[in-house]
């Protein structure tokens, strides 16, 4: 009983890892790197339209303005068990980005403050050990005007 909690446990945070990896890889560019943490019929639910399997997903990453610095601040994750082979993960996020002059960009950059604020909604898959993200849902509340 108390291995299977602990196992559940790490399961769990090996999901949310997953989850986080995915975003710091979105964030910085590496498109392949992202691609790697979906399944290969992901789908990504964003406010923009819907991105579908591993090959939308890295033309998405490679397509985006190099100028544009973003980072997605993730807080207040709370997953769900589904099944030994299903994991939900809920979590808040919120959206920094500037513009860059330069590319590469010169770090620091001057800052105008939070551009939105949402929701994440992931489903992970196991797939050969791995936790994989099989469906992605971006829900946007607040938007910088």
């Amino acid at each position: 009983m108390q291995r299977d909690r602990l196992e559940r446990a790490a399961d769990i945070l090996e999901a949310q890892a997953t989850v986080l990896s995915f975003m710091e890889h979105f964030d910085y560019g590496n498109a392949e790197a992202a691609a790697g943490l979906f399944t290969e019929d992901g789908v990504w639910h964003r406010g923009d339209g819907l991105v579908r399997g591993k090959g939308m997903l890295v033309d998405l990453i490679n397509r985006r303005d190099r100028n544009l610095v973003v980072r997605h601040l993730i807080s207040n994750i709370r997953s769900e068990w589904l099944n030994e082979d299903r994991i939900l993960i809920h979590a808040y996020v919120t959206l920094l980005s500037q513009r860059s002059e330069t590319t590469p960009q010169q770090f620091p950059l001057p800052f105008d403050g939070v551009a939105g604020f949402g929701r994440y909604e992931d489903e992970l898959h196991r797939s050969d050990g791995r936790w994989l993200i099989a469906r992605k849902k971006t829900v946007t509340e607040l938007k910088k005007k």
